[in-house]
């Protein structure tokens, strides 16, 4: 017996390799490169050291993770484990490792919406360019800074649409939301109509992202309680005051928020 794992990156579904049914169940779920870049919300780039580039090092750096939450409820997986696959040398190795301490990436889950460990490469290139070093993240998802603010408004404008419609009715409102957000859930919170919108229309996903600071900014609008919240979004999808039709005003607002940086 076998079960697929899938997560949805953008618009394009990443299949995961299958796992059989005698495998130990603590195993991590081997995931490829693309598929674990695409899942990261914090990323930070590792620092290209002085005495690498004097020496002239340049290549590949490839390390071995498992990724997992801290705890069974954590919305955010972290690295939990490191193996050091490829390396030019030690310094850049390390500027690898210490910056993965600080990397952040959405929980993996099967198909029964369980939080699973997943283990896959981290690939860094370094390379020296005019003197210069520069390291590249050969995996990044599409470069928003290429866009200009008008052309990201509207990419964030189609994100909290498309989170409307994955909120269309009651009978899809998750008012339970623990920031867990697995694909194939029936139903669904404020955040994760959000994080499921922001991956099919920008490829990857960022929890302190500008749509996600806009729908913040409308909670301070609308709930002056708010700061009781542990976190805002989850706080106020499981307010018991909160209606269904709040969720949908808050993101009407949040539209027209986004909206005024399209057309002043």
């Amino acid at each position: 017996m076998m079960a697929t794992l899938m997560r949805t990156a953008g618009l394009a579904l990443v299949v995961l390799p299958r796992l059989f049914a005698d495998q130990v169940a603590s195993a991590p779920f081997r995931v490829n490169e693309k598929a674990l870049r695409a899942d990261a919300t914090v990323y930070p780039v590792p620092e290209y050291r002085a005495a690498s580039i004097q020496a002239n090092h340049t290549g590949r750096v490839v390390i071995e993770v498992v990724v997992a939450p801290n705890t069974k409820t954590s919305p955010l997986a972290r690295v939990q484990s490191t193996k050091i696959v490829e390396a030019p040398d030690t310094d850049m190795a390390n500027a690898v490792l210490e910056a993965l301490k600080d990397a952040r990436y959405m929980p993996f889950f099967d198909e029964s919406g369980n939080v699973i460990e997943a283990a896959g490469s981290v690939i860094w290139e370094f390379r020296i360019v005019e003197g210069k070093g520069e390291v590249i993240d050969p995996y990044a998802p599409m470069n928003r800074a290429a866009k200009t603010a008008i052309e990201l408004a509207a990419d964030d404008l189609r994100i909290v649409q498309r989170a409307r419609q994955l909120l269309s009715s009651q009978a899809v409102w998750n008012r339970a939301d623990n920031r867990q957000c697995p694909p194939k859930a029936k139903m669904i919170s404020l955040y994760c109509a959000l994080e499921r919108a922001t991956l099919e229309v920008a490829g990857s996903f960022d929890h302190r992202g500008m749509v996600m600071e806009d729908a913040r900014a409308a909670i301070d609008d609308v709930a002056p309680h708010h700061h009781n919240y542990d976190h805002w979004l989850m706080g106020y999808n499981n307010d018991p005051s909160t209606r269904f039709e709040d969720i949908q005003k808050l993101l009407r607002l949040t539209e027209e928020r986004i909206a005024k940086r399209i057309n002043p």
